[in-house]
């Protein structure tokens, strides 16, 4: 596809934004709630990937420190090496 002799994506992409941007007032406010929209929803996507990553890096904790109670290590000791407090240790053995 090419407008006058230009085919490259992104500056096409760029003379279709202008376009809906010079267009009337519901076009450019249709179009500016969708970027929103996208923007929003990227923002929740990074969020729930961070929040992934934190979970998998509890439940990675979590595990460590049940095979360290299986080993017979003391809680104080398993605290200090897993990062987990002695309470949620102490959940752990339950």
């Amino acid at each position: 596809r090419s407008i006058n002799g230009v085919t490259d994506d992104k500056i096409l992409k760029a003379i279709e934004e202008l376009r809906i941007l010079r267009g009337d007032n519901h076009i450019r406010q249709m179009y500016e709630t969708d970027i929103k929209i996208r923007l929003a929803n990227d923002l929740n996507r990074a969020e729930n990937i961070k929040k992934g990553k934190e979970e998998g890096k509890m439940e990675e904790k979590i595990e460590i420190a049940k095979n360290m109670l299986k080993e017979g290590l003391d809680v104080n000791l398993i605290s200090k090496l897993s990062g987990l407090s002695v309470d949620e240790i102490i959940e752990l053995k339950k």
